[in-house]
């Protein structure tokens, strides 16, 4: 995944149910054999592209041919805002932790 998408939109820290069980599921869908690259959801949870339409996408994919475990991980990402699911991959990752802490720094705009 990418630490530097997660600076770019923020570094927001999250720590809500939605948070903490969506990043479970991520966790999950990564251990399966189908799952390292993130299966139908592979553009949203290896790609840090979160946005609704990205969103909405993964989640037919997921209807049409993923599995059950890959529809939850979308219906999950479908229900929250951007930064949720940012915050989402970086508790996955580990780079936010559930306190709610984080060593990784929101990127300043204007230093880009």
């Amino acid at each position: 995944m990418c630490m530097t998408c997660y600076a770019e939109a923020g570094a927001p820290c999250i720590v809500n149910e939605k948070t903490l069980a969506a990043a479970e599921l991520v966790r999950q869908l990564y251990a399966t054999e189908y799952g390292a690259v993130g299966g139908t959801m592979h553009v949203v949870t290896d790609d840090w592209n979160l946005e609704d339409d990205h969103v909405a996408f993964c989640v037919k994919e997921s209807q049409n041919c993923g599995g059950p475990l890959e529809q939850k991980v979308a219906a999950a990402f479908a229900a929250m805002t951007e930064a949720e699911r940012a915050s989402t991959l970086a508790l996955e990752e580990g780079w936010l932790y559930p306190d709610g802490t984080t060593a990784v720094q929101p990127l300043d705009p204007e230093e880009e």
